[in-house]
């Protein structure tokens, strides 16, 4: 063997054996956390926890970050080191990504999960015009803010069609614009000689 070889084997060897003792010595997080991966806001929720190693009667706790809500409980072990924890509809409410942070002892795992926005329930129509000739003699812009039973903004799937309808017949139809949460909608007045 040439010592080329010997030294391109070597380094190999060495890296080789790094890996090995940085991810032999790792210790793996004890803490299982069995959840679904998204529920729509207001929906009840099954999470269960399982802790290697653990005793029953040992204590873990759990918070559920959601918006500015902090939802905390302490879970008690059973036989597997196995609690389930089920949380009631309409407490995990404000839609986007909450966290599940669970801790026993000196370890701790966090997990997300995906809050979906119901449909949106109620909706706010300005403009920023006073008035609309009813004739279409005017322009403006229709602004829209809707939000679903909770307060939460739709989701950037959600379509929300315009139909406007004057007295003389005449009909115009479009789609509002989402911009963060926010529908805008410019209705001109040369539209309706399209």
């Amino acid at each position: 063997m040439t010592i080329r070889r010997k030294l391109v084997f070597l380094m190999v060897f060495g890296v080789a054996c790094s890996f090995g003792f940085i991810f032999g010595w790792t210790e793996s997080d004890p803490i299982q956390i069995t959840v679904r991966s998204f529920i729509r806001a207001g929906d009840a929720l099954q999470i269960t926890v399982q802790i290697e190693d653990a005793s029953a009667g040992d204590t873990a706790t759990i918070t559920i970050a959601n918006g500015l809500n902090f939802i905390d409980e302490t879970l008690v072990l059973g036989t597997g080191g196995i609690a389930v924890w089920d949380i009631e509809a309409e407490v995990i409410t404000q839609a986007g990504t909450s966290y599940i942070i669970t801790t026993y002892g000196d370890w701790v795992d966090r997990i997300p999960l995906k809050v979906l926005p119901l449909k949106s329930g109620h909706i706010d129509l300005f403009s920023s015009a006073n008035n609309i000739v009813s004739y279409g003699e005017d322009s403006t812009t229709i602004m829209m803010l809707p939000e679903d039973k909770w307060g939460n903004i739709p989701s950037s799937a959600d379509q929300f069609d315009v139909r406007v309808i004057y007295p003389d017949t005449n009909r115009i139809m479009g789609k509002f614009d989402l911009i963060g949460g926010i529908g805008l909608y410019k209705l001109i007045h040369h539209q309706l000689n399209k």
